[in-house]
């Protein structure tokens, strides 16, 4: 049985965290719950929306279109491997909400793009896309698969910067798939056990994420996800240490982003930055993998988590 979830209070906008949509396939769950929404409302996608999948707007677009803007609530996606990048690319670009989003439907719904930071419903929310696709030797290139889909060395330059010249701290972090940390904790749960035999490097560099972030802050972070095709939650921690530590994966993988590295650790020696490593006691992460199931965020004392079947 479907379970809705209860109405925020007035003026306390609510952050619905959905899981893979992949256009008209999996779609259906973010209407199922249409009543609840208000027009202060975000609906978020983390990752694989796959809504704009033809070049063209095609007839199944179409019809989600009119569907999205009969909604009161904004819509709001990152990327995920299942994207027409092309299209997610020829979106117009515009600032909303603290940062670059690109336009889909205008006032009404945005994509979200890797390395952004933006304040949503009174929440820094920082955003990466990406993943791999483990079925990409069965796919064709730029018409069920594009090489966009992995996360790049510009791209971890872009969001380091980001995060370092951030004065705040981070909320939520919204991604697709997960840093190598997470993968233990899925495979206690995961049914598709052939995405863990796959090495992805969009994981290695995720976890170079969690553990600046480590180095940034410390105390409780929301880190929700899609891509697994599974609904669970589980915590991590990282301490300051463990970013002095990484292994050497992790090491090859961030030689692209060393000078941004040692720029961001002479500007913190000199107070110039957000980073501060001497009162880091750890980040605990709650960690979120979404797909049949909706996170309802309000505020830090009311997360409901409500599911769909």
């Amino acid at each position: 049985m479907q379970t809705a979830p209860s109405k925020p209070t007035i003026g306390n906008p609510t952050i619905y965290m959905f899981g893979d949509t992949h256009g008209i396939m999996d779609i259906e769950k973010i209407f199922s719950i249409n009543k609840s929404y208000t027009k202060d409302d975000f609906v978020i996608i983390c990752g694989d929306f796959g809504v704009l999948w033809s070049d063209e707007v095609d007839s199944n677009e179409a019809i989600l279109i009119k569907e999205f803007k009969k909604l009161p609530c904004t819509i709001l996606f990152i990327d995920g491997n299942h994207e027409n990048f092309n299209r997610l690319e020829n979106l117009r670009t515009i600032k909303r909400f603290g940062g670059n989003v690109g336009e889909y439907i205008k006032d009404k719904a945005y994509h979200l793009k890797r390395g952004e930071i933006y304040q949503i419903a009174g929440r820094n929310v920082f955003t990466m896309g990406g993943a791999m696709s483990v079925d990409k030797d069965f796919r064709e290139p730029n018409i069920s698969w594009w090489e966009a889909e992995n996360i790049t060395p510009t791209q971890i330059k872009y969001a380091l910067q980001n995060l370092a010249n951030f004065k705040d701290k981070i909320d939520i972090v919204i991604t697709h798939t997960c840093p190598n940390s997470f993968l233990p904790h899925i495979s206690k749960h995961l049914l598709l056990e052939f995405k863990l035999l796959v090495p992805d490097d969009n994981s290695v560099w995720l976890e170079l994420l969690a553990q600046r972030l480590a180095l940034k802050q410390s105390g409780k972070i929301e880190w929700f996800f899609g891509h697994w095709h599974g609904d669970f939650d589980f915590c991590v921690e990282i301490q300051n240490a463990d970013c002095e530590n990484l292994d050497s994966r992790n090491a090859d993988k961030t030689k692209g982003a060393d000078n941004v590295d040692r720029a961001n650790a002479d500007r913190a020696k000199s107070g110039d930055n957000a980073l501060d490593f001497s009162e880091n006691l750890g980040l605990q992460i709650n960690a979120h993998c979404l797909y049949d199931e909706v996170y309802c965020v309000r505020d830090e004392q009311d997360k409901v988590k409500s599911m769909f079947g």
